[in-house]
């Protein structure tokens, strides 16, 4: 496991430290989390990966949404909660990640598929950029759930000719087969 000042060598950077994640830990701990394990903060104009976001009036004047105005110009705003026992499958991403742990155990890691390394990220304020090119995973091996704040930094906005793919149906992973495909480095 890599200790907190290590994070920078790998997939991390430390971007700032806030002082009032006791207030976003109760604003989060309010939450009804009955419709499943992500809440999103705001919403697009359209547009996912460059779209201009808007923080939804119910987190408007919060905690939260000081967090995501001094954030500025973002992209997709979300809580993940990811229960006892839980994991995401290995995966990278077009576009990187901030990253704020709220709830946590000493055995949530998000984990450095490359550099073959768990990391665990302490809620303690410190708000993290997270280069998500390199190959991860995140998993919740403790007894509590953990809750970060993810949020998209926005690309480019793209305006030149490409494809647009839709594949729904199936059992089959194909969001992880091209994220694997046509993501990773």
């Amino acid at each position: 496991m890599c200790a907190v000042n290590e994070l920078n060598i790998f997939m991390f950077t430390e971007m700032f430290k806030i002082g009032y994640l006791d207030e976003i830990q109760y604003q989060v701990s309010m939450l009804d989390w009955s419709q499943g394990n992500r809440i999103v903060l705001n919403e697009s104009d359209g547009g996912l990966f460059s779209g201009k976001y808007t923080t939804l009036s119910q987190f408007q004047n919060t905690a939260l949404g000081s967090l995501l105005e001094e954030l500025g110009d973002i992209g997709e705003a979300r809580l993940l909660r990811l229960e006892c026992k839980d994991a995401y499958t290995v995966h990278t991403d077009p576009d990187d990640r901030i990253h704020l742990a709220i709830e946590t155990n000493p055995h949530a890691y998000i984990m450095d598929i490359e550099n073959n390394s768990m990391i665990h990220i302490p809620a303690d304020g410190t708000v993290w950029h997270m280069d998500t090119s390199k190959k991860h995973m995140a998993g919740n091996f403790g007894g509590t759930p953990r809750i970060h704040l993810n949020v998209r930094v926005k690309l480019p906005n793209y305006t030149k000719g490409g494809y647009h793919l839709t594949i729904s149906g199936g059992s089959y992973d194909w969001k992880q087969e091209l994220y694997m495909d046509t993501m990773s480095f």
